[in-house]
């Protein structure tokens, strides 16, 4: 899942391991000619654990402001 402007994703159990997604909830900068990352704001990622399978096995969040990644399980494989 690739969040946009002004999504915010949340994980409706009543803890992070509750919502499990496998591949990736992540925000990259790719849409910009040079990738700037400092122009991608207003996203937000609450309450799932994520276990990365893209991208060598990283979550990529690249969000320079306005932004919230609360109460996530980043999980190794």
């Amino acid at each position: 899942m690739q969040a946009g402007f002004y999504t915010q994703v949340l994980g409706l159990g009543r803890t992070p391991d509750d919502v499990a997604i496998t591949g990736a909830v992540r925000c990259k900068a790719r849409w910009m000619a040079n990738h700037n990352a400092t122009c991608n704001f207003w996203r937000g990622v609450e309450n799932l654990s994520v276990t990365p399978t893209q991208d060598q096995n990283i979550n990529i969040w690249a969000v320079s402001q306005a932004t919230a990644l609360r109460r996530v399980h980043v999980r190794a494989i």
